[in-house]
């Protein structure tokens, strides 16, 4: 608990925005996941709204974990002081 306080203390919008674009990211990564499943159990057709939802959250995977990397980048050189 001391380490998430002083990280949160030392940049604290930086740490809730690398936590947030992380979250983002995982539920991105389970909802890609589910979909592919549920097409493959289902034996759904592939229809224009099941391409849509997968190149979505594709893409909302990429730009999560992109910025969660970016912000983290940043987070830990302000911690080691640069």
């Amino acid at each position: 608990m001391k380490l998430l306080s002083l990280l949160q203390k030392t940049s604290g919008t930086s740490f809730i925005g690398a936590v947030f674009a992380g979250l983002v990211s995982g539920v991105s990564s389970t909802g890609l996941i589910g979909l592919v499943n549920y097409a493959i159990a289902e034996k759904v057709n592939i229809d224009t709204l099941t391409v849509i939802s997968y190149i979505s959250l594709c893409v909302l995977m990429l730009v999560s974990i992109a910025l969660s990397r970016i912000i983290r980048w940043r987070f830990f050189g302000v911690i080691r002081g640069q």
